[in-house]
């Protein structure tokens, strides 16, 4: 693994601790009020931005 791939994820990494939080508060407000989650969405939730800015930082921007 280069050090520009470390540097990628780790990117990706903290893009999905800032933007999952955020993005659950604003799609599932009613979920976290009651305690009552759709933890798939959740996990979706995170797992986008993860995707999303891993594949636009890697070389090629994710295209083959």
């Amino acid at each position: 693994m280069t050090a520009h791939t470390r540097w990628c994820i780790r990117r990706a990494l903290i893009t999905m601790a800032i933007v999952g939080p955020l993005l659950t508060l604003i799609n599932q407000w009613e979920g976290l009020a009651q305690f009552d989650l759709n933890w798939w969405k959740v996990a979706l939730t995170f797992i986008v931005p993860f995707v999303v800015s891993l594949s636009s930082s890697l070389p090629g921007g994710g295209k083959k």
